[in-house]
């Protein structure tokens, strides 16, 4: 048995196959989407709808990834006991201040205060 293979599979293949060239770091995950995103997942989540508790749920389990990876590379608790439901109600303040930011900026710029105390 012969199998013809047509000439567009194989550049669907070929760009596939290829690695693909980034302009820097790239950042997976909820906390590349947009704050105004994160706020409107959290009224979702207070109003009780399945797919803002869904997404409520994907969001806590990227900031605890963010932090356990900081902190295993730092070799100290990042978030000095506040926990990361703490963190969450923090960036939340925080996207509602400046909704332009995205939520990796929001969860930084808290992680920076929190480095800040004593």
């Amino acid at each position: 048995m012969q199998v013809r293979v047509k000439p567009a599979f194989l550049v669907l293949l070929c760009c596939i196959g290829a690695p693909a060239v980034a302009a820097g770091p790239v950042l997976h995950g909820y906390g590349g989407r947009a704050c105004v995103e994160f706020l409107d997942t959290w009224r979702r989540w207070e109003a009780g709808q399945d797919t803002g508790i869904l997404d409520h749920f994907g969001y806590e389990q990227w900031f605890a990834g963010f932090v356990s990876g900081l902190s295993l590379a730092t070799g100290e608790d990042v978030l000095r006991g506040a926990g990361v439901e703490g963190m969450m109600r923090r960036v939340r303040r925080s996207c509602e201040d400046d909704r332009k930011q995205d939520v990796f900026e929001a969860a930084s710029r808290y992680l920076r205060e929190l480095s800040e105390l004593p």
